[in-house]
């Protein structure tokens, strides 16, 4: 966050775009578009919503830096991403952290914005 804002870096986010977009590659080649149900090896839930969360925050990051620089997203929806929205269980562990359901709920917000 600080190389958005930094006062030497005069490049307007140049440096910070490239940066992501190669993150975001770099997500794509180990597989974070695609939904951990698909793969049978991640069987722990909450691997699975750690996976989504991470996948969910990319597309944040990639719509604030197109909101902030004027660039094009990164990650369209033509790109075939098929992760879904990080979720909580009732049978989880998860719902034992009461931060966690804070945290599910502002990722869901967060994505509907990213959507306008």
């Amino acid at each position: 966050m600080y190389r958005y804002y930094s006062p030497e870096d005069d490049d307007e986010g140049a440096d910070s775009t490239v940066l992501l977009a190669m993150i975001i590659q770099m997500a794509k080649m180990i597989g974070l578009h695609r939904d951990p149900q698909q793969f049978a090896l991640i069987e722990d839930e909450r691997v699975k919503n750690v996976w989504r969360k991470m996948w969910f925050k990319l597309l944040r990051f990639d719509a604030f830096q197109s909101f902030m620089f004027g660039v094009p997203l990164s990650i369209n929806n033509d790109d075939n991403w098929d992760t879904e929205l990080p979720y909580l269980k009732t049978s989880s562990l998860l719902t034992s952290d009461p931060s966690e359901t804070y945290v599910m709920r502002f990722m869901n917000l967060e994505y509907e914005v990213t959507l306008i």
